[in-house]
């Protein structure tokens, strides 16, 4: 495939806002911060990109909540939007909402589709999930 290098579709601060879309999208997040590759593989060449403006994982967190994932069974993106929930509420003096919002978060089917179906066949399953909810619920009302 041939790329024209010569034609600039977006400016850099264009190209900024797209990354910071991307690494914060609420439901598919650019935990990889894939853009600064992506422009490199085009261009041959990379921008001075803005180091601290990265989402709150990298791709190295990524790869430690799989390792996680893997020894523990609890699913890594799982665990990622829970943290993002959690920075997204952190030093609010009211976090309203916010045992709904884990709620949301945790009865999201994940994993692959072998283990999703596997679950949904598995009454067991499913109380196991009900019983943590509930659990979170009572450490939550107990903290506040």
């Amino acid at each position: 495939m041939y790329v024209n290098t010569d034609i600039n579709l977006s400016q850099k601060d264009e190209l900024q806002q797209i990354r910071q879309f991307w690494l914060r999208d609420p439901n598919e997040p650019d935990w990889a911060d894939s853009l600064p590759a992506i422009y490199r593989s085009v261009y041959d060449k990379g921008l001075n990109w803005v180091e601290n403006d990265a989402g709150a994982f990298t791709e190295p967190d990524a790869i430690l909540l799989k390792e996680i994932e893997s020894e523990h069974g609890a699913p890594a993106e799982m665990v990622m939007k829970l943290i993002d929930l959690e920075l997204a509420v952190t030093g609010l003096s009211r976090r309203t909402g916010i045992l709904s919002k884990i709620e949301t978060v945790l009865k999201q089917d994940w994993g692959t589709l072998e283990d999703i179906n596997q679950r949904k066949l598995s009454p067991e399953m499913k109380n196991v999930y009900q019983d943590k909810l509930t659990d979170l619920k009572q450490c939550y009302e107990d903290l506040s």
